[in-house]
This record gives C-alpha cells, structure tokens and sequence, in this order.
C-alpha cells in the first residue's frame, strides 16, 4: 500500500502521507530508467497529476505527444487515454497523484414563511 501523496509548494513537489482509508487521494513516486515505456491506459474515474522531478519524459495524452522535463506538471482528465515513456538516457523521476472526485451528495432545500 502507498503511504504518501505529493504536496505542490510554488514550483516545488514532496511527497506527503495519504488521505485515510477512503483513498480519495493517492499518490505515488515512480522512477523510469532510459527507454521504460508504461502501457497505454484510461484515467477512468481519477484526475491524474505528473510532475517531472527529474529527467525528460514524453507524455501521449489523447492523441497529442510532448516532452515534459525537470519541474513540469501534466493533468491527465478522467477518462483520457494516455501513455508516457522515458526516451532519454538518464532516469526520470515522476510524482503522480490522482484524485478521484467527491461524491455528489444530496441536497435539500428547506423554505419556510412566518408573519409577523
């Protein structure tokens, strides 16, 4: 199980402990060496956060490819394919966070008339 989350301070990144049981949060560092490639996928139901803490990574989201190097944030929306790979010769340091959104709850609204 993951233990920590990341926290964004200007354009600084550290990772920090998770939010509970309900995993609302999650986060994780991820370390690429030269030529790792992760498989294509879908956020599904999660927001995806990357930023590069260190190294050059090519990132593929929906189509449109861009590098993204050292101290550079990608957002992946929910249900987006996407997929990244290390093409440099040094290893790429990732923090990733996803965020899975709030449940909608139900609202009510209550009105009431008096007289004076």
């Amino acid at each position: 199980m993951c233990t920590s989350a990341i926290f964004f301070n200007g354009s600084e990144a550290m990772p920090v402990a998770n939010d509970g049981a309900e995993l609302r949060y999650y986060a994780n560092v991820e370390y690429m060496p030269p030529g790792y490639e992760a498989i294509a996928r879908s956020s599904e139901d999660r927001e995806l956060l990357f930023y590069v803490q260190s190294g050059t990574v090519e990132f593929m989201v929906d189509g449109a490819a861009t590098f993204v190097s050292d101290g550079e944030v990608v957002r992946v929306k929910r249900n987006t394919y996407f997929a990244y790979r290390n093409p440099d010769m040094r290893p790429a340091r990732l923090l990733v966070r996803s965020a899975r959104p709030a449940e909608k709850k139900p609202m009510m609204r209550v009105t009431f008339e008096y007289a004076a």
